[in-house]
């Protein structure tokens, strides 16, 4: 390689497969790349930093200087020692050179460098530091490893144990394969994040998502993946999936990466920590760290809140399986309108109620996203709120004192933002006050008894027939599941089909009465607690009776109108932690909910909120969700008795 002006690099290579890379305690993965039929071969493997150049707008040292400075500071995955050596690649056809200001910055800087023009057809021949490339090369850190540029990820600890599967694109079909790599720790894997060097390189061509790294929660289908529901007796049955679901692949498409699958509760069920079965579950990052992570989408909240590689993670909602993992985990999720996206290649839950969720840690981005991945089936148009509802029961019901005056205070956030009143309403007086016809004379109790545990249970139980049938013809038993799936499977056998037409008959009749005379106006918003904030330690016993919430429950609102709903952190407790003996903080967060279609109205608006009254509009990872409170915190604290 002297010809080219190259020089071996003195970084640790392990020539596995793939190969592996170390820079002082940071490991890094080449992965099998494009072979370039014109580059020289290297035999023992040189870490380049490929950059695009255009012919009609060549580099000049400041240009370049104030690039390399920006990878420095944007791109996780690049080092000093991948930038020693650079590759000018060209992005379109046409002679280029490196001007000798550029060259006179390079050796000064002890950079050497080579040069790939772009051919795309036509016989070519290389020249003293000079190749030729036949593709467009992206941006970023490459192995080269004789004629091949494998593209370098860095490789990031599942520590907090959320991921089910590392994956990275299949070199040689359009799905993805996993990777397979323990980390360090010996304890959990390794995930392989791409560089990030395109989204700051001029000329690279860029999508609406282009770059940004997203994680899936193992329910839906990944081309070329095993889907496990976190439930070994279906990932045996499992096969790779032939194609990704179109809910993903509308992602990737607009440019977005798949860097892993998402632990679950099994069986898309109830499951807190100590009733975990088959997989040991996510680590909530919140607080003393030994909180549960709550909901069925835990792994994706859990991810988000603690690994700040991540952009975004797909999770799903039925009925509060993607808004309690918010709130537990403190970060941002949106529950999209129901049948907004498609539900092909999505393992259902609760058909009726099942739709998509995301989880961020930044508000500002995400409606963007939304309308992306929409894709045009929801309104393109942002109208301010008609109206702020709260139901009084769900406020009542909070445990803490203080949770309620934090929820109060963002309401009247709300409230003043739009300069709106506030309409406080209670379901129960308003159902006695004004029933719909037909009920009789019940309470609100008395007529949806039992409504949501026998439309669910029963739904849930016909989702799952398939599975049961083929365990049972493989093995001659039934399959094993955890503790509240096998419940709801015994519950189920005894529900008729007549009881549960029944039952959403009921749950019709007051949607439409919410719909009619709770949800009034062009635009109006309800504003949700969620949920009781209070410790709730991962090796806790479960509540053993709770198996389903009633059909009047806060988390269920949005799934029986399909409404979007966003989860909101806006504020934090603390508690004495039996774990750690000292203060620690829980998130706290609450929830908007608009009628369906009104999806980027109700984010918009949400922000708006949270701007408006100076509050956060994103948050951090580790313990808690706000850096400069963590400090006040720290000051203020009251030292225990450490005996």
């Amino acid at each position: 390689m002297a010809a080219a002006g190259l020089v071996e690099c003195t970084l640790t290579i392990r020539h596995d497969d793939p190969v592996r890379l170390r820079d002082g305690c940071i490991e890094f993965a080449a992965l099998y790349g494009t072979k370039q039929e014109n580059f020289p071969d290297i035999k023992g493997g040189l870490p380049v930093t490929v950059i695009p150049t255009h012919p009609a707008r060549p580099w000049t040292r400041h240009s370049l200087e104030r690039y390399l400075v920006t990878l420095q500071n944007e791109d996780d995955v690049t080092r000093v020692n991948f930038r020693r050596h650079l590759v000018f690649c060209g992005h379109a056809e046409g002679h280029f050179d490196i001007p000798p200001d550029v060259r006179s910055f390079l050796r000064d800087c002890g950079v050497s460098f080579y040069v790939a023009q772009l051919r795309r057809v036509g016989t070519v021949s290389s020249r003293l530091g000079v190749g030729y490339t036949r593709s467009c090369i992206a941006a970023g850190p490459y192995l080269w490893l004789g004629r091949r540029l494998r593209p370098i990820y860095r490789l990031y600890d599942d520590s907090n144990n959320c991921i089910v599967q590392s994956l990275h694109p299949c070199h040689v079909s359009i799905g993805h394969t996993a990777l397979g790599l323990c980390s360090s720790s010996g304890q959990a894997l390794y995930v392989a994040a791409p560089s990030r060097s395109s989204l700051v390189t001029p000329w690279q061509p860029r999508k609406q998502l282009h770059g940004k790294r997203i994680l899936v929660k193992d329910n839906f289908d990944i081309e070329g993946v095993k889907m496990s529901l976190c439930n070994a007796a279906f990932y045996d049955l499992s096969a790779p999936a032939q194609r990704t679901a179109p809910v993903i692949q509308r992602l990737l498409e607009c440019g977005a990466v798949i860097v892993g699958t998402t632990k679950l509760s099994s069986m898309i069920s109830r499951e807190e920590p100590s009733e975990s079965m088959d997989l040991i579950a996510p680590a909530n990052p919140r607080g003393d760290g030994k909180q549960s992570p709550a909901g069925s989408s835990s792994g994706s909240a859990a991810a988000v809140a603690a690994y700040d590689w991540v952009d975004f993670a797909i999770g799903s909602d039925s009925t509060g399986s993607g808004r309690r993992p918010a709130v537990a985990n403190g970060c941002f999720s949106f529950r999209v309108t129901t049948g907004t996206l498609p539900a092909e290649g999505v393992v259902p839950c609760f058909p009726s109620f099942d739709a998509p969720a995301v989880f961020t840690r930044d508000l500002r981005p995400l409606v963007d996203f939304v309308r992306v991945w929409s894709n045009g089936t929801i309104l393109d148009k942002v109208a301010k709120p008609t109206s702020v509802i709260v139901v009084t029961d769900y406020v009542d019901a909070l445990r803490s004192k203080q949770q309620q005056d934090i929820f109060t205070t963002f309401v009247g956030d709300i409230s003043s933002t739009f300069n709106l009143k506030i309409r406080k309403v209670s379901l129960h007086e308003l159902w006695a006050d004004c029933p719909p016809q037909g009920v009789c004379g019940q309470s609100l109790e008395e007529y949806l008894h039992n409504a949501g545990r026998n439309s669910f249970f029963y739904d849930f139980y016909q989702t799952t027939k398939a599975f049961r049938k083929e365990y049972w013809r493989k093995y001659h038993c039934s399959p094993p599941v955890n503790n509240v799936t096998t419940r709801r499977w015994e519950i189920a056998r005894d529900i008729t089909p007549r009881q549960r037409e029944d039952s959403k008959h009921r749950m019709g009749v007051f949607k439409l009465w919410l719909l009619r005379t709770v949800f009034q106006g062009d635009n109006p918003i309800m504003a949700l607690p969620i949920m009781d904030v209070r410790p709730n330690y991962r090796d806790d016993p479960s509540e053993v009776g709770h198996i389903v919430q009633e059909a009047w429950d806060q988390l269920w609102v949005s799934p029986l109108l399909g409404a979007p709903e966003i989860t909101v952190p806006i504020g934090q407790v603390a508690y004495h932690s039996i774990k750690t003996g000292r203060e620690e903080m829980l998130p706290v967060a609450a929830s908007m909910l608009g009628l369906p279609g009104t999806d980027l109205s109700l984010i918009a608006n949400a922000e708006e909120v949270l701007r408006i009254s100076k509050r956060h509009l994103r948050v951090s990872t580790g313990r808690q969700m706000w850096l400069d409170d963590w400090e006040l915190v720290e000051r203020t604290r009251t030292p225990r008795d450490s005996r």
